[in-house]
C-alpha cells in the first residue's frame, strides 16, 4: 500500500507529464498533441485547450492566458481548430 504522500507525489508528477520510475524522473511521451504549456493551461483554467483558445480572436485569447498571439495560432492549427 502506497502512502498519501507518495499518491501525491505520483499525481503531480503526471500533471506535469513525468512519471517516476525506479525513483528516477522520466518524461512521458505524450499521446496527443498537446505540448506542456497546453496542459498546464488546461489545469490552471479547468477547462480543454480546446475551449480555451477558441470562441475569440487570437490576440485575446495570447492576452487573456498570457501567451504571445502567434503561439494561439500555432496551436490551432497543431489542434485542428
Amino acid at each position: 500500500m502506497t502512502s498519501k504522500r507518495t499518491q501525491l507525489a505520483d499525481r503531480v508528477l503526471r500533471e506535469r507529464g513525468l512519471t517516476s520510475v525506479d525513483g528516477k524522473i522520466r518524461k512521458i511521451i505524450p499521446q496527443s498533441k498537446k505540448t506542456a504549456l497546453m496542459m498546464l493551461l488546461e489545469i490552471q483554467h479547468s477547462t480543454t485547450i480546446d475551449q480555451l483558445i477558441t470562441g475569440q480572436s487570437i490576440k485575446r485569447v495570447g492576452k487573456a492566458l498570457g501567451i504571445d498571439h502567434s503561439t494561439v495560432s500555432k496551436w490551432r492549427k497543431r489542434l485542428d481548430l
